[in-house]
């Protein structure tokens, strides 16, 4: 795909990747918190288990770790297809530039 684009649009490309990582940086500190929350909220369950036995009860609260954890964990996943996009198109300007200094 990255063949059909010219230079101005790659570049363009770059950056709208590099906007979308910092859009997503942007509520990293609310997300530490959840990740934060849900260590907590691991660590009552396994301390309630221990001692009066793994039961049903326990069961909302490992739902609400798994909602508590998704955000956070589909924001670094976003993060990180956002950076690589940004990093194949910064090889691709590279490769051009080298092929255009070559010929």
């Amino acid at each position: 795909m990255l063949d059909v684009l010219s230079d101005d649009e790659l570049a363009q490309y770059g950056r709208m990747a590099l906007d979308q990582v910092a859009l997503e940086r942007r509520w990293a500190w609310l997300q530490a918190l959840l990740v934060a929350a849900a260590a907590g909220v691991m660590a009552w369950v396994l301390l309630a288990g221990w001692r009066r036995g793994f039961d049903w009860t326990l069961v909302p609260a490992l739902f609400g770790l798994a909602v508590i954890v998704y955000w956070p964990w589909r924001s670094i996943r976003t993060r990180q297809l956002w950076r690589t996009q940004h990093d194949v198109v910064m090889g691709e300007l590279e490769r051009r530039r080298g092929n255009a200094t070559a010929r």
